[in-house]
């Protein structure tokens, strides 16, 4: 293992030597992003290895795929052989947008077939409201065209590889969708008459059905949102309503973690429930309200994928996350004490403690050996981890086996942190499970516990007490794996970067992988312009050595007339001046990258952009490091507002004794990008 990880790093470097010919790439999590696209979200299913498959939209909301290619569902390329084999697609491949349509959300769906391969059914939702799949049709968009029978693997004809526009009982213009990722077969979408759709598991798989409406609710009543389970032998479906509040429909017998009260199973009384909703039928059941502080603007949903006693999150509009679900475990492995056979741990710490029986149930599992199960009746806030103000992401790295349990969380200043196991558990082995909680990495010893977080394990109820830093940086979260076919950890950092920790298969997107090997760190999704590897890259962002922030660009003109330098720089003396310009903002937002140089002056505090929440003509002071070089030109670009340029031989303008006018002309008109 260890040497097939050692592998692996030695491509990863040949790579970026490749691909930058000696100039360094932006870094900003883990091993340098080589990639120039900048992703708003990424969708991507390791059902097995070889139908894995990602699809990602990016920040300006251009689609990519790419996988094993299983089926030819991304192109019709194939390994020459006596028996063509479809080519796998190991970096991001560019799907054309239908004319004149903007995508704002993707999916995929592992589809299950007779034949033991899973071809993916990709999914977008456009922001005028149209909907659209491609790839490999399961049955479940009935006709809109024939599945490839039984040829699933060498059958290049009957696959869409471009987006096909769907309609559902006369439905043309949709809110929402949400799909697995793994089996079974269903997915639900909601109109833009408020109405959700549904096919598959949990009702018929022949036609779609609208969802009953909640109980009391009035006839203006719509849905908006839904969010559904990654992986279940049952529906595990969360709905939001135009009144802003959360509901529940699926299986609900036993339901420990679905975070409705009067559906906990330890109550007495026992819950009632219908045979339709002990069963998941979902075409039957009215959805109950998921109870959340009021006013809260639930605004995600991070589901795992058993109803019977695992842990599901949600987020706020406030920066707020809640959970709920198994909470805490204490188990003993059969042995002695002290901690090596004992231990307790957290699954995530709250912000205020939770009280027996009112908050939580505590069960007791293996009579033999007393394991102890805590799980929640209903979504408890979630503490705030050390030096945020918000969090702005939840997400399991585990295996999702009972006892393996844990979380991460990302704070507002994009530091991520842990709680939970970092073992999986069984009667008297602990064995590795949940190595992506933190820094796990193979060849240290147990005897080496400033590194070794092979058995970590976290106690504390309250506070979040142990920093996963190899995701610093991090912005989204997201899981590709359910428990049976390995661990995966998808990342977006806050430039918008994408990358992968754990099985590396060929949904992760690293280029040239070795089998089916692992990475104990965040490895980028590899550069979508590599000829062998990608005959359509289609376009993204554009190179820079700097982080790139991808989203809430200001747009203005910069006045180059009216750039001044305070205090005056003297020739041959180093200091620290302010460039101030003044730029007539026409969009609120954030003006990047800035660049000076010339005449000795760069930037200095790490400054690379500077923020606006209003429009109109405003002025910046920006940092600026003389080192004392003779005065010549000085060059400057401040974002989408355009560059200036100045020649600091001539005589400058004094408004004040030491703030220069400068005699600024344009070199560079805005751009409205």
């Amino acid at each position: 293992m260890r040497r097939h990880y050692i592998i692996i790093k030695y491509l990863a470097v040949l790579l970026v030597s490749l691909l930058t010919s000696g100039t360094l790439v932006a870094q900003d999590l883990g091993a340098p992003a080589y990639s120039k696209l900048t992703w708003d979200h990424i969708s991507s299913v390791l059902q097995e290895a070889s139908s894995a498959s990602s699809i990602g939209l990016t920040t300006d909301k251009k689609i990519y795929v790419w996988g094993t290619n299983i089926s030819y569902t991304i192109h019709s390329r194939y390994v020459p052989s006596t028996t063509p084999e479809p080519l796998w697609q190991l970096t991001p491949y560019y799907v054309p947008s239908p004319s004149g349509q903007t995508m704002k959300k993707v999916r995929v769906h592992g589809a299950s077939t007779t034949s033991g391969y899973s071809p993916p059914t990709f999914f977008a939702l456009s922001e005028s409201g149209n909907l659209y799949a491609w790839g490999h049709n399961s049955g479940l968009l009935l006709n809109a065209w024939t599945n490839n029978g039984t040829t699933y693997y060498t059958d290049s004809t009957r696959i869409k590889r471009v987006p096909v526009q769907i309609s559902i009982l006369g439905e043309s213009s949709f809110v929402d969708f949400d799909v697995p990722r793994n089996k079974p077969e269903y997915w639900i979408a909601i109109g833009a008459s408020g109405k959700a759709y549904h096919i598959g598991i949990g009702g018929s798989t022949t036609a779609f059905n609208a969802l009953p409406n909640p109980v009391g609710v009035d006839a203006s009543f719509k849905y908006t949102n839904v969010w559904v389970s990654p992986v279940s032998t049952t529906p595990f479906i969360y709905l939001k309503g135009n009144n802003g509040k959360i509901y529940y429909t699926g299986v609900m017998l036993p339901a420990y973690s679905t975070g409705v009260p009067s559906l906990f199973f330890y109550n007495t009384p026992a819950p009632t429930v219908t045979a339709s909703e002990q069963n998941g039928t979902v075409t039957s059941i009215n959805p109950r309200e998921v109870p959340f502080p009021a006013g809260e603007d639930i605004v995600s949903m991070k589901l795992t994928s058993k109803e019977s006693g695992y842990t599901n999150y949600a987020l706020s509009a406030s920066g707020k996350a809640y959970v709920t679900g198994l909470w805490k475990i204490w188990f003993n492995r059969g042995g002695r004490p002290p901690y090596e056979d004992y231990r307790t741990y957290v699954v995530a710490p709250l912000k205020t403690p939770p009280v027996l029986n009112t908050d939580y149930h505590a069960r007791f599992v293996n009579s033999g050996n007393v394991d102890s199960l805590y799980t929640l009746k209903e979504f408890k806030e979630v503490a705030l981890p050390p030096g945020a103000t918000k969090i702005i992401e939840i997400e399991t790295p585990s295996r999702e086996d009972a006892m393996t349990q844990a979380t991460l969380v990302v704070g507002d200043d994009n530091k991520v942190w842990w709680s939970g196991t970092n073992a999986a558990v069984s009667r008297n082995v602990i064995s590795s499970g949940n190595y992506l909680s933190i820094a796990y990495a193979s060849g240290f010893t147990a005897n080496d516990r400033c590194r070794d977080v092979y058995n970590a394990h976290t106690t504390n109820t309250l506070q979040w007490t142990v920093e996963a830093v190899n995701y610093k940086g991090a912005s989204k979260l997201f899981r590709s794996a359910d428990y049976t076919q390995g661990t995966q950890l998808g990342i977006i950092s806050k430039t918008g970067r994408g990358y992968f920790a754990g099985e590396m298969a060929a949904n992760t997107g690293t280029a040239k992988i070795f089998g089916s090997e692992y990475s104990f760190y965040p490895l980028p999704i590899a550069n979508e312009l590599l000829a062998n590897c990608n005959p359509s890259p289609g376009s993204g962002g554009s190179w820079s050595d700097e982080p790139v922030v991808p989203t809430n660009t200001a747009v203005g003109v910069l006045d180059c007339s009216k750039t001044q330098l305070t205090p005056a720089p003297i020739a041959g003396t180093a200091s620290q001046l302010d460039l101030v310009v003044t730029i007539n903002v026409s969009t609120a937002g954030t003006f990047t990258p800035i660049t000076v140089s010339g005449s000795g002056m760069t930037v200095a505090n790490d400054v690379n952009s500077v923020t606006t929440t209003t429009t109109g003509i405003q002025t910046f002071h920006i940092p600026i490091h003389y080192d004392g070089t003779a005065l010549g030109t000085l060059n400057f670009t401040i974002g989408s507002a355009g560059s200036c340029t100045a020649d600091l031989t001539k005589s400058p303008k004094k408004a004040i004794v030491d703030i220069w006018t400068l005699d600024c002309i344009p070199t560079q008109g805005p751009s409205l990008k």
